[in-house]
């Protein structure tokens, strides 16, 4: 059968709404990387630290214990929590976009990906570098999540600019 109607062209695959949910999947990926990878210095800092702390040291290690103990059991979880929450703000942001007609340029989707990252990489900072660690949940929250969110959202934020800087050249429809 011979169509009247001419063919739309295809849109490119570097504006599909999938690239929110794909780099939701690589903070979350990336976060559990870096858990386990800093999960040996972290212990040793967390420690450290608590030791540190007075009321800790008066009241017994016990809290201390089983707070690290949680951290090292659970705390490769909370990437998939933050992966969710990316997820859902980068579609709330894509959605935001897409009303004010954003979406339609070739850059729409790589620009929700990469303002979806900035407020996870601020988070990681500001728990890694100036938050105080005065209880041992504080101290393992810096220490055990705090940097792998930290490097996390920095890899998803790197590569949602990486996707943006490309969208210039590959994101236009043929």
């Amino acid at each position: 059968m011979v169509s009247i109607m001419p063919d739309k062209p295809k849109k490119p695959a570097l504006r599909s709404a999938t690239w929110p949910f794909i780099l939701c999947l690589v903070m979350a990926i990336a976060f559990v990387v870096f858990f386990y990878a800093f999960r040996s210095s972290a212990k040793t800092a967390f420690d450290l630290t608590v030791a540190a702390i007075p009321s800790v040291r008066l009241f017994g290690s016990g809290s201390a214990d089983t707070v690290r103990g949680y951290y090292l059991t659970y705390g490769a979880l909370a990437g998939a929590i933050l992966g969710l929450t990316y997820v859902i703000l980068g579609y709330v942001l894509l959605g935001l976009l897409a009303i004010i007609r954003l979406t339609k340029q070739p850059f729409g989707v790589a620009l929700s990906g990469l303002l979806a990252a900035l407020p996870f990489v601020w988070l990681g900072y500001a728990i890694t570098n100036q938050s105080n660690k005065f209880t041992p949940i504080a101290t393992g929250a810096v220490l055990f999540i705090g940097r792998p969110l930290l490097y996390a959202a920095s890899v998803t934020a790197l590569f949602a600019a990486v996707l943006f800087v490309l969208s210039f050249k590959y994101g236009k429809t043929a």
